[in-house]
């Protein structure tokens, strides 16, 4: 009984924070505690699944994948602009995407 009341203060927690903090951040699809997106993301076609979210949320969308959350970009003269700022060049490093990029010796972008 103890443990139940706990994750349920615990998922009641989560909610009103990520209710608080959603309004900070760009539209986008709601994630699972601690894994996010990820298991919505179809590992075959991913690129069919971020045009679905562009469809649905416009040309700048947010979504947590794992614990990292990521702000996408779909319009090309709009990605123009933001890397042309300063402010872009400091990324973390997104530990989702080694197996793709080849870890931190080959940093880039991720087109899909």
């Amino acid at each position: 009984m103890l443990i139940s009341v706990a994750v349920l203060l615990f998922l009641l927690g989560w909610f009103i924070i990520s209710l608080y903090t959603r309004y900070r951040k760009p539209p986008g699809p709601y994630g699972l505690p601690f894994i996010g997106y990820l298991p919505f993301i179809d590992p075959r076609k991913p690129y069919e699944t971020f045009a679905q979210l562009a469809k649905r949320y416009g040309h700048i969308y947010g979504l947590w994948m794992g614990q990292v959350y990521a702000v996408v970009l779909t319009d090309p003269g709009l990605i123009r602009t933001i890397l042309a700022k300063e402010e872009a060049s400091g990324r973390a490093p997104l530990f989702v995407t080694h197996g793709i990029m080849g870890g931190h010796d080959r940093p880039g972008l991720i087109a899909i």
